[in-house]
């Protein structure tokens, strides 16, 4: 992620508003919610190899199009392209190395290796941000987008050495309406299932809104390139940090106590952002990022725990959708709320839908565990 730290600037630069640039990010969004459920089936079905090779190929193109196009709609393109690549990716992903684990009798660790992928995403997001930032510097800004491609592109000869295992597979025949059974029953029939796909969802968005939202507060207060690539690499170090500790850390505390800091804590950052300083803020981001490293990392094993092989993909393809349609949502309408109100009153407003959500959701979670447990 060799653009993030420079990405709004470079909106920015080429004309980009608020409410634009979370278009564009919307849009994104919304080519995942259109392909994460088929591209989960399709990795069922055919294989978990061949959806993530033709993902990375989605993954690398985007960035070429980014690389050679200008303005609003060239930005369109590039993120529906880029969406698609991401559909393909997620879900296959952690659903083979459940599937390996499992195939190889240590599910054990997922937990553990979960966390691990994590920080090890986030190290190298902080890798790239220093050199992104230092491109975008010395060459200028379109430099992280063309260096983005080339690496993108390392990720096709990464997914044809993939190795899939052993598992169980689907035995009906392809169908659409195979595919919104299995939509239905995750999350209308299986209510165990549905509380840990919701509540990873909402806090899924949280995470994925509050990386805008930085950027976005760093554009406001006027930081460049240097400072901001600064701040981003120090972010995505405490999330790398945390992910690699999440299941000693999970252990140490218990998991009721790290549920409830991740139900409160996602949505109060939200809602203290507005009311304090820009040193203060940094801090609160700080504070939200380590609670982003706890959380990913465990509510996926959730999910995980609570589906079969032969739909995993699919299931965790849901997780993935209703992240990218919350988020399609929820960022143009704070994108909106800046321009016709102010950015303050837009991050409180979302801090005030967050904690509702999460709050319900987790009430749901715990009904649903114990009426389970009931039964």
């Amino acid at each position: 992620m060799l653009v993030m730290p420079i990405i709004a600037l470079f909106y920015n630069h080429h004309g980009l508003n608020d409410f634009q640039m979370f278009v564009v990010q919307g849009t994104y969004s919304m080519s995942i919610v259109v392909f994460e459920i088929p591209s989960g089936y399709f990795a069922d079905l055919w294989g978990r190899k061949n959806t993530l090779i033709f993902g990375t190929i989605c993954g690398a193109s985007g960035y070429y199009i980014y690389s050679i196009t200008d303005g609003f709609y060239g930005f369109l393109i590039a993120e529906l392209v880029l969406g698609i690549g991401e559909s393909f990716v997620s879900g296959a992903d952690s659903a083979m190395l459940y599937d390996t684990l499992a195939h190889t009798q240590k599910i054990e660790k997922y937990l553990k290796l979960e966390g691990r992928i994590t920080a090890v995403g986030s190290f190298a997001e902080t890798i790239a941000s220093s050199i992104g930032g230092g491109l975008a510097v010395i060459i200028g800004l379109r430099a992280p987008f063309i260096a983005q491609a080339i690496v993108a592109s390392i990720g096709i000869p990464a997914a044809i050495l993939l190795v899939e295992p052993q598992r169980e597979m689907i035995t009906k025949k392809p169908s659409i309406a195979h595919v919104f059974s299995i939509l239905w029953h995750s999350i209308f029939v299986d209510l165990r299932l549905s509380s840990a796909l919701v509540l990873s969802s909402i806090a899924g968005t949280a995470t994925l809104t509050m990386a805008w939202v930085a950027q976005l507060l760093f554009v406001h207060h006027h930081l460049g390139e240097s400072k901001t690539t600064i701040l981003w690499v120090c972010l995505n170090l405490c999330v790398a940090l945390v992910s690699l500790f999440a299941a000693h850390i999970h252990g140490l505390l218990g998991s009721k106590k790290v549920f409830w800091i991740i139900v409160i804590a996602l949505p109060l950052a939200y809602l203290l952002i507005p009311m304090f300083s820009f040193v203060i803020v940094v801090c609160i981001l700080f504070a939200f990022y380590f609670i982003r490293g706890l959380a990913t990392p465990i509510l996926k094993e959730q999910v995980n725990t609570r589906c079969t092989s032969d739909v995993r993909a699919t299931v965790l393809s849901i997780r993935s959708l209703l992240i990218r349609l919350l988020f399609s949502i929820v960022g143009p309408a704070v994108g909106w709320i800046a321009i016709k109100h102010n950015f303050n009153n837009a991050v409180f407003s979302l801090g005030l839908f967050l904690s509702i959500s999460l709050l319900l959701s987790a009430i749901f979670f715990i009904r649903s565990d114990r009426k389970t447990v009931t039964t």
